[in-house]
């Protein structure tokens, strides 16, 4: 991106920066810049917009629209206070959209110890579907932070609410609500699901209503080692996506994980019937599998009818 613009007028006088103002136009980005700098800290305003094209280098490729906000920066570099307000128009970029979006941050130190966000959206196209509105606040104070999202649509529901714990470099997350309703699915969770990371990483228990059916699982990683174990109850097929025609029934199933990350122990079984795959109906599926070495090791077998014909593999 070519530098269009760069002028400013700076004060020294020996202890204290000044920038009366500062103003740069380098490609698609406008800005502009005052305050002063001291060897204890800063006091710094500004404001610009952005248009993201594809065409600089430190944002990914795929990113288009336009970003425009004011903010200031100031206090004691161990304790910096921020403060952000702007709007955003017709983003997109990872496989997301966002035809309009309004956002306000406060925060003190980083990572933030205490704040406030609150960011709204509209017209939020994501691979579920599209959310006429989206609304997301976060609060926080001594490093404990609370947060709840909230996206709706005609056909479409989406709730999240819980709590982050940032204390000595480990962080722990609770969510205490997660439910989502489109056509085909509707999900909520059985209980708080905690997730804790550093030093390692553990989640769960954790349990999800899934339709029918129920999703439960629990896994770590610590001290260079891996446990878990995850639980299929009756979930439906026809949330699946598999080439080949539309999948009916219900998979029930089991699996552990066990090991080392560069070389895991992965083992469990799973069945599935009656079920349907495009035109073929039949009467059961199961098989077990093992990983381990690099290896999977199936054996289980299909059955269409009883009597019928059945297929089995080893």
């Amino acid at each position: 991106q070519p530098l269009k613009e760069l002028r400013g007028r700076l004060a020294w006088d020996g202890a204290r920066l000044e920038l009366p103002q500062v103003k740069v136009r380098w490609g698609t980005l406008d800005a502009q810049l005052k305050g002063r700098l001291e060897p204890k800290g800063l006091d710094l305003q500004y404001r610009g917009s952005l248009t993201a094209d594809g065409a600089w280098p430190w944002l990914p490729k795929d990113w288009r629209g336009r970003l425009e906000g004011e903010g200031n920066l100031k206090g004691p570099f161990n304790a910096l206070q921020y403060g952000f307000q702007g709007k955003g128009q017709g983003l997109s970029g990872e496989g997301l959209a966002l035809d309009s979006a309004a956002i306000k941050v406060q925060g003190t130190a980083w990572p933030p110890r205490a704040g406030r966000l609150e960011a709204r959206g509209a017209g939020w196209k994501t691979p579920l579907g599209v959310f006429s509105k989206a609304d997301l606040t976060s609060h926080g104070d001594a490093g404990r932070w609370t947060f709840g999202f909230h996206g709706s649509a005609p056909d479409l529901q989406a709730e999240l609410s819980g709590g982050a714990d940032y204390q000595d470099r480990s962080l722990a997350l609770r969510l205490d609500r997660c439910r989502l309703k489109t056509p085909k699915v509707s999900l909520s969770n059985l209980g708080v699901v905690r997730l804790r990371v550093y030093p390692g990483w553990e989640i769960g228990p954790a349990g999800f209503r899934v339709n029918d059916g129920s999703l439960t699982l629990q896994a770590q990683a610590r001290e260079g080692r891996l446990s878990g174990r995850v639980e299929l109850c009756d979930l439906p097929t026809d949330l699946l996506s598999v080439k080949g025609g539309l999948c009916k029934g219900k998979v029930r199933g089991v699996m552990t994980i066990g090991g080392l990350p560069s070389n895991p122990l992965i083992q469990g079984e799973v069945s599935w019937g009656p079920g349907q795959w495009g035109n073929f109906a039949f009467r059961s599926l199961k098989t077990s599998f093992n990983y381990r070495e690099a290896r999977l090791y199936l054996k289980g077998g299909l059955e269409e009818s009883d009597p019928g014909p059945k297929i089995s593999w080893e």
